[in-house]
């Protein structure tokens, strides 16, 4: 705001606070986010609503020689508040500036384009004068050049977001469809083996024979049995919440790590933002995992990591391959 105050007096250094403003809030953004995509992603829609108000408020006003310095400045500003106030309430209900924020890929060539294509229009930009009606031009070419790109990389990074929710619930009803056909399976083979033992006790068989039937049955029944206690994420009612467990389940086993499921109580449907509890669990979840590789590492023979939230527990029995133990 403050250059924004400062440009109003000295309008043919626009270009220059533009740029001071754009690398200042860049390195703000970066501290926040390590991403320099996003760093001039978010620059872009910045400097294009002070662009905005300045094509709209002095610019246009000023080639038409109807300008005064006060009245389009006090314009200007009102304008700026204006888009900014649309911008936080549309941020509060979408809230976009949490997928961006959290958002990890580093698409370089997007991030070269942007500042190619920003500074390649600035530069000429600034080859007419301020009076002449190309000046003009190349100003709405850039605002609106860098308007497009802007809503066009929102766009795509939204509907991303909006493709891992999908994912998310795929891999939680892939996760029901299994568990009710393991209970299935399971009351099919119960039904089988209690009609066996009726007809054995029907008969008078004698207590070797049944004792025979229980054994071999014994070790099946219990590995159908442990199938099936194995889906206690099904006590999660959430979808989105149940799929981000399910995708650490199936993470742990591809790397072979041992792990226990506990969950206590029934969780129902989270009323938190969904955004905000995938980005909590998953951070966690990646703790979880950064603390076995760096236990891994110091060759520790037992560690555990506990998580307990919201009555969900997930214990991680962290132990050395046979092979370290032998070495030590």
């Amino acid at each position: 705001m403050g250059l924004t105050l400062l440009n109003i007096w000295l309008i043919e250094w626009t270009p220059v606070f533009l740029v001071l403003l754009y690398f200042y809030n860049g390195k703000y953004i970066f501290q926040e986010t390590r991403n320099l995509f996003i760093v001039f992603l978010l620059n872009t829609f910045c400097v294009n609503f002070i662009g905005i108000s300045v094509f709209l408020t002095i610019e246009v006003p000023r080639f038409l020689e109807n300008y005064d310095l006060l009245a389009n400045a006090i314009l200007e500003i009102l304008l700026l508040v204006a888009i900014l106030i649309v911008m936080k309430e549309l941020d509060k209900k979408f809230r976009i500036s949490n997928y961006l924020y959290a958002y990890k890929k580093n698409r370089l060539f997007s991030t070269f384009l942007i500042i190619c294509m920003f500074m390649s229009l600035l530069w000429y930009h600034l080859l007419f004068s301020m009076d002449s009606l190309d000046f003009l031009l190349t100003s709405f070419i850039l605002v609106a050049s860098n308007s497009f790109y802007g809503l066009l990389m929102l766009l795509i990074l939204l509907n991303e977001k909006k493709e891992e929710y999908y994912q998310i619930y795929l891999e939680s009803m892939k996760k029901n469809e299994e568990y009710y056909q393991k209970l299935e399976e399971f009351r099919h083979d119960y039904k089988n083996y209690v009609g066996v033992m009726e007809d054995l006790v029907q008969n008078k068989q004698i207590h070797n024979e049944i004792e025979a039937i229980v054994g071999e049955e014994k070790e099946f029944f219990e590995t159908q049995l442990n199938d099936a206690l194995h889906m206690k994420l099904q006590k999660i009612y959430d979808p989105l919440l149940q799929g981000v467990f399910v995708k650490f389940v199936k993470r742990a086993e591809e790397l072979r790590i041992p792990y226990k499921i506990q969950v206590n109580h029934i969780i129902p449907k989270l009323s938190m933002n969904s955004y905000d509890m995938i980005r909590l669990f998953t951070n966690i979840i990646e703790n979880a995992f950064v603390h076995y590789d760096q236990t891994m590492a110091k060759e520790k023979k037992k560690s555990r990591s506990l998580l307990n939230i919201c009555g969900i527990v997930f214990i991680l029995n962290l132990v050395i391959p046979a092979k370290t133990l032998e070495k030590i």
